[in-house]
């Protein structure tokens, strides 16, 4: 009977404290507008606690924090990142400026976000974007983990200008997606991907002092399709492209500098794209790379372990084919392939 009790009151106590919240809720105003100038000390944290449903908070001067976005419709705004940002709290673990967990109707603007591990870290949250920010000097600039959806980025730069550890300008982890406009990235890898993401890049710079897209785990990147006329332009010191683990990449009339390498059941597809800096490619472990569209590839191709290489409507490659292992590949117009063939499909011209 005791038992049954005080299963009844814990019940009581459960319904009242979310017929309190609702209250609460209900009493708030519909939208907040709160100022915060870091350079009289005041803080983020204490005006993201301001009872509004949609809260709109305007900063000035740089605040030093650790910024954690737990409730939904947050705008943080400054006028310019140049005089406007957030920067770790002094003594603290420096992992991340900005954290979003479990929230969405997130907007992020002129801000400039320096000096962490993570510029901006996004857990389990969708609906956000960012949007006029300077977001350097962190070893990732943003990270999407764990479904994070309806993610983008607009007319941001992300890069390592002076010190910390480079690592990704954007990696996205466990199925994320965003869409980059106006981007400007560099990093070790402009661009990481993992674990079944996605990507859309529109009107943007990518340059990786090691990978310029690196993609792996059944990973989506495509770059400017029926998006943009503007074309954006990867660049890769040791790859501008590496795709491995059933990943894939779309490229439409893109400049894309540096090396190519595809493994692993990876799909690359090139329309009306080209590829600077010629080097050795690789195309290995059943993966395929079409190219359409007067697509323009440099160097020499290796191509392995029933992977293959198809060239189409007026393609070329500006270099050699070599082919074993089962690999093979196609060409459409044979004298295309500029350089020496092993290939059964593309002889040599």
């Amino acid at each position: 009977m005791n038992r049954i009790i005080f299963i009844a009151m814990l019940c009581f106590l459960v319904v009242s404290s979310a017929s309190a919240d609702t209250k609460l809720k209900d009493k708030a105003p519909a939208e907040a507008t709160v100022a915060v100038n870091c350079t009289l000390g005041e803080r983020i944290t204490d005006a993201l606690a301001e009872p509004a449903v949609a809260l709109t908070i305007e900063i000035s001067g740089i605040c030093y924090e650790d910024v954690e976005i737990l409730r939904n419709y947050v705008t943080l705004r400054g006028t310019d990142p140049l005089t406007d940002g957030i920067r770790p709290a002094p003594g603290g673990p420096e992992h991340s400026v900005i954290t979003v967990f479990a929230a969405h109707n997130i907007d992020i603007e002129n801000l400039s976000l320096t000096g962490a591990t993570i510029g901006i870290g996004i857990n389990a949250s969708y609906l956000m974007s960012v949007r006029n920010c300077l977001i350097e000097i962190n070893s990732i600039g943003v990270l999407g983990a764990s479904g994070t959806g309806s993610l983008t980025v607009e007319d941001t730069v992300m890069a390592v200008t002076a010190g910390g550890e480079a690592k990704s300008g954007i990696l996205l982890t466990h199925g994320s997606n965003l869409i980059c406009t106006r981007c400007t990235i560099e990093n070790r890898d402009a661009i990481r991907m993992q674990n079944g993401s996605h990507m859309y890049l529109n009107e943007s710079s990518l340059r990786g002092t090691r990978d310029g897209v690196n993609a792996s785990g059944g990973s989506r990147f495509v770059s400017n399709k029926f998006i943009s006329p503007i074309p954006s332009t990867i660049e890769g010191e040791s790859y501008a492209l590496r795709l491995s683990s059933n990943a894939s990449a779309f490229f439409q009339d893109d400049e894309i500098t540096g090396r190519i390498r595809l493994s692993e059941k990876s799909v690359a597809t090139f329309l009306g794209a080209h590829q600077v800096n010629p080097s050795n490619n690789f195309v290995n472990s059943g993966s395929s790379l079409v190219a359409r569209n007067s697509t323009i590839l440099n160097g020499d191709f290796s191509i392995t372990d029933f992977s293959n290489l198809s060239l189409w409507v007026g393609s070329i490659i500006y270099g050699g084919l070599s082919c074993s292992r089962g690999a093979d590949a196609y060409c459409d117009n044979p004298p295309d392939a500029q350089g020496g063939s092993n290939c059964g499909q593309c002889p040599n011209p």
